[in-house]
């Protein structure tokens, strides 16, 4: 089982082509007051494209000290395909924001903290995610 499936994930829709909408961040049990938001479009070629957005973060080494990053990963197919999609740095306000494409247009996004930005797997250590669910162009 994939970590962090046990979060409560919120759910949007786009309408196909270029059109954009939010989404908004559900926060892990050990973030209560993370929050985030995701801004998806879709490029010429039929790619996702998120704008992430996340405020409130705590710094990983304060929920376990070997935690260094944040990672935000997709996960697609019932959690049989899983990619690390990048790391997610903090500014000095505990604010993090990333840009991501994606060729998948339907699949869990999952925000965790890391040990390495070259992570294989998520660790239990969810801190916010949300489902991704495009309409065909």
């Amino acid at each position: 089982e994939i970590a962090g499936s046990q979060y409560t994930a919120g759910v949007t829709l786009a309408l196909g082509g270029g059109c954009g909408t939010s989404l908004a961040l559900q926060p892990g049990s050990k973030t209560p007051a993370a929050a985030g938001n995701v801004k998806l479009s879709r490029d010429s070629q039929g790619n996702t494209q998120l704008a992430l957005s996340a405020n409130y973060l705590p710094e990983p080494f304060e929920l376990n000290r070997a935690l260094t990053t944040f990672v935000i990963w997709s996960i697609a197919d019932d959690g049989t395909r899983v990619r690390n999609m990048g790391q997610m740095q903090l500014d000095s306000h505990r604010h993090g924001a990333v840009n991501l494409v994606t060729p998948l247009t339907s699949f869990k996004l999952l925000v965790t903290a890391e040990e390495s930005a070259t992570a294989e797997r998520p660790s239990d250590y969810a801190i916010l995610s949300g489902v991704v669910r495009m309409n065909p162009s």
